[in-house]
């Protein structure tokens, strides 16, 4: 069960368009909590070339999040946190 008041990170690799270059505006990831709420957070590079995101759930329990595909391009990733 996730814990209230923890921080989740996710991290993300080869997150480029055709022909290498870094996405931009940055990748967006949809967080959905048991409840039915919904947040979005804005990812950031890291000094690596991965992008990261950092989340903070405001209720226990079973969190799903998903990557929002950019313009007309696809991303599936998806999971959940416990």
């Amino acid at each position: 069960m996730t814990e209230l008041q923890g921080v989740v990170e996710l991290r993300f690799e080869n997150l480029r368009r055709e022909g290498g270059s870094i996405l931009d505006p940055c990748p967006r990831v949809l967080f959905a909590g048991p409840s039915g709420s919904r947040f979005t957070v804005s990812a950031f590079l890291d000094m690596q070339s991965a992008w990261r995101v950092r989340f903070s759930p405001d209720e226990p329990g079973t969190w799903a999040w998903s990557l929002l595909p950019q313009a007309d391009e696809a991303m599936p990733a998806s999971g959940s946190i416990d």
